[in-house]
C-alpha cells in the first residue's frame, strides 16, 4: 500500500510539471508589446528551415497561416547547424536587417548536440534576446528543452532570460515532440510535418494575445 501511494504521488507530480510547462503563462510585463511594425522573423537553425518537410510544412509558413498573416509577412532566417553563438554573430544580418516588428528564436538544438554547457548557451541567447529588444522588437523566447529531465537548466535559462528582457516566452516549445518517431523524421533530430504544426500552434497560442 506504501508502495501504490508512493507511486500515486510521483505520477501526480509528474502530471503537475508537465501541466504547468504545458499551461504557464508570462507573469511579467512584454516589452513592445504590441509590436511597433508588422511582420514577423523567425530566427533559428534547421527546425526553422524545415529540414525533411516541404516550405509550406515549417512552422513560419503555418504561423502565418494561423495568425492570418500572408507568406510574405513571416519570414524565415534558419541557418543548418546554427549555434547559439554562431546566431549571437548573425542578430544583425537575419534580424536587425528586416523590417519585421517581432521575432522569433528558436535555438539551442545544435548546442545540446555539442553537449555544451546550459549556462554558456544561455549567456549567447541572453545576448541576442537582449539586442533584438533593444532594437525595439517584440521577442519571442521558445524554450527548447526536450527532454525535461536532461534539459531543466535549459528551460530554467530561457525562462529567466525572457523575464529579465520582457519577452513572451514559449514554455515547453518541444514537449512530447522528440523520443519517437511520431513528431520526428527518421534522423530522430528534424521534426516532420506533425511535428512542425504543433510547434506552430504552440507559438501561435503565445504570440496570438500580443499582436
Amino acid at each position: 500500500m506504501k508502495r501504490f501511494t508512493l507511486l500515486l504521488l510521483i505520477l501526480a507530480a509528474a502530471a503537475a510539471v508537465w501541466w504547468w510547462r504545458g499551461h504557464a503563462t508570462e507573469r511579467w510585463p512584454i516589452a513592445n508589446s504590441p509590436p511597433p511594425r508588422p511582420g514577423i522573423v523567425c530566427f533559428g537553425d534547421s527546425l526553422t528551415n524545415g529540414v525533411g518537410v516541404t516550405p509550406d510544412q515549417a512552422y513560419p509558413a503555418l504561423l502565418a497561416n494561423l495568425l492570418g498573416l500572408s507568406r510574405s509577412d513571416v519570414i524565415a532566417r534558419g541557418v543548418n547547424g546554427r549555434t547559439l553563438a554562431q546566431a549571437r554573430r548573425d542578430v544583425e544580418r537575419d534580424v536587425l536587417s528586416t523590417s519585421a516588428g517581432t521575432a522569433i528564436v528558436l535555438l539551442g538544438g545544435n548546442d545540446q548536440l555539442q553537449a555544451r554547457s546550459a549556462e554558456d548557451a544561455m549567456d549567447d541567447l541572453n545576448a541576442i534576446v537582449r539586442e533584438i529588444s533593444a532594437s525595439g522588437r517584440m521577442v519571442v523566447v521558445c524554450d527548447f528543452s526536450p527532454i525535461p529531465a536532461i534539459h531543466r537548466a535549459w528551460a530554467r535559462g530561457a525562462r529567466e532570460i525572457a523575464q529579465r528582457h520582457g519577452a513572451i516566452l514559449v514554455e515547453g516549445a518541444v514537449d512530447g515532440l522528440y523520443g519517437d518517431n511520431e513528431h520526428t523524421s527518421a534522423d530522430n533530430v528534424h521534426l516532420n510535418a506533425s511535428g512542425q504544426r504543433i510547434l506552430a500552434e504552440r507559438i501561435a497560442a503565445a504570440i496570438r494575445p500580443h499582436l
